[in-house]
């Protein structure tokens, strides 16, 4: 891939987790989405 543009992947997470008490939770799962966009970028 020679160019990935991803706009508002945060607006996913803001969205779906309220609260700092979810924070842990949506940082975790918006890592794995990073990750994965990592790897695509990697190929």
């Amino acid at each position: 891939i020679a160019l990935m543009i991803v706009d508002s992947a945060t607006a996913l997470y803001l969205r779906d987790f309220s609260g700092r008490g979810e924070l842990p939770a949506a940082q975790m799962h918006l890592a794995k989405f990073l990750g994965s966009l990592q790897k695509l970028a990697d190929e």
